[in-house]
């Protein structure tokens, strides 16, 4: 028989604080004076980054959000008279002016 080892999952709420101190954040987590708060429902997770500690959440379902740099590939849902809104299915819609049709 093989044995397994459980780890008890903490998971964090939307405004709960999730550790106090002066640790860098990711953008699922917000510093409210020295307390870090998290913005969404997930799983907190402690890594290191360049030798600092950086607290982040995982979160258990959530959409893509669009980075600036980032590639998506869409449906031109309407036509205005210097941009386009581009139809994604992601958390957003975007306006853009400058579709490209090769990189």
């Amino acid at each position: 028989m093989i044995k397994v080892k459980r780890e008890k999952i903490k998971i964090v709420l939307p405004g709960e604080v999730v550790k106090v101190g002066d640790i860098k954040t990711t953008t699922e987590v917000i510093k409210l004076d020295d307390k870090l708060v998290s913005t969404l429902i997930g799983i907190p997770k402690m890594k290191r980054r360049r030798g600092e500690r950086v607290l982040s959440v995982l979160p258990l379902k959530t959409p893509y959000i669009p980075k600036e740099g980032d590639i998506v590939i869409g449906k031109i849902v309407d036509i205005g008279v210097t941009n386009w809104l581009v139809g994604h299915k992601l958390s957003m819609e975007s306006y853009s002016s400058d579709i490209r049709s090769s990189l």
